[in-house]
């Protein structure tokens, strides 16, 4: 389920069909399937819901309280919860006009016509949170499941979720809960083990581990009504502008990455500071002329000097050094 090879169908119209969140539950767990486990690739908002109905089976609570306790309250992620109260509504985006439901503009309550059904409190729907507590769980991620001495995750855990599952679908990288390497929407933070996820009304997040880099967005694109544009291309635009933010667009502003890098003591001398800083500024030279062709050789160089200079820098000033250069060759 958490890979979405079920076999489950994508969607039953639960709100039509069901008086309450039991009957639901009920009508979930006797769909037919639609292919054999494992066969098959198709996302499915079952799965979810089934997920979180074995949350609650196992742990004697309500996927609400649950998250509450074990996930957003250690972290102190107070803005995330299901039903938010009256008093927070001015702080929520408006949705949908939804006649089928007879909720005229849903506003304070969650978008999702089934989540709705089900009391507000779904596996698949109905979770509302702000950028700022997104970005401390995305944090949490990228420290391998602990955030400033809350361990939510075990690092183990997090592995996995960087893991590609579904080899055997290609284009459809998923680990266990997350979609791996989608550049449709993550842009050009999309790598192997880039994770993210998108939600209906027009919300994305982005977590790529090799960069230590976050992009969240949150849209109602669905306001007044889901007939709207796809939010796909501003998805990959708030992607590729965080992944640009942290690349050099310059040969100068390198050598100001090297400065900053020698102040926090990532080099083991002034010799290799130096002679990257000499390399840059020559580049920064044929930049000024707009000599590409001397731009991108002089650049080469600058990675093989970076290669024989590795053994002088920490680890980290030599991947940030050669990705950017890397970047900046591109770039030109």
């Amino acid at each position: 389920m958490l890979t979405h090879t079920s076999g489950f169908p994508a969607w039953i119209p639960l709100y039509q069909t069901t008086e309450s969140r039991e009957e639901a539950y009920q009508e979930v767990f006797a769909t037919p399937l639609d292919y054999e486990p494992g066969t098959h690739y198709g996302y499915s908002d079952l799965n979810m819901i089934t997920t979180a109905a074995l949350i609650e089976e196992i742990s004697g609570e309500r996927l609400d309280d649950y998250i509450q306790t074990h996930i957003t309250e250690p972290l102190g992620m107070t803005d995330t919860m299901f039903n938010p109260p009256e008093s927070l509504k001015d702080r929520i985006a408006a949705t949908e006009y939804q006649p089928q439901t007879d909720r005229e503009i849903v506003w304070g309550e969650v978008h999702d016509e089934n989540a709705w059904a089900m009391d507000g409190v779904a596996g698949h729907a109905g979770l509302f949170s702000t950028a700022q507590d997104l970005a401390v769980f995305a944090q949490m991620i990228l420290n391998d499941g602990e955030y400033e001495g809350t361990r939510i995750l075990e690092a183990e855990t997090v592995d996995i979720m960087e893991t590609n599952e579904l080899p055997e679908f290609p284009g459809n990288a998923h680990s266990l809960a997350w979609e791996l390497n989608q550049d449709w929407y993550m842009g050009a933070l999309s790598e192997p083990a880039t994770m993210g996820h998108t939600g209906f009304t027009g919300t994305s997040i982005v977590i790529n581990p090799a960069k230590d880099a976050v992009a969240i967005l949150l849209t109602n694109k669905v306001h007044p009504t889901r007939d709207a544009p796809s939010t796909n291309p501003i998805r990959q635009a708030v992607a590729g502008k965080t992944a640009d933010a942290m690349n050099a667009w310059s040969a100068s502003s390198m050598n100001a990455l090297v400065e900053d890098l020698a102040d926090d003591d990532a080099f083991a001398g002034e010799r290799a500071v130096h002679s990257l800083k000499l390399h840059l500024s020559a580049v920064s030279h044929y930049e000024d002329k707009d000599a590409v062709a001397k731009v991108i050789k002089h650049m080469e160089g600058f990675k093989t000097l970076l290669n024989h200079q590795q053994e002088n820098m920490s680890e980290d000033a030599y991947e940030t050094l050669n990705r950017n250069a890397d970047y900046l060759i591109g770039k030109w």
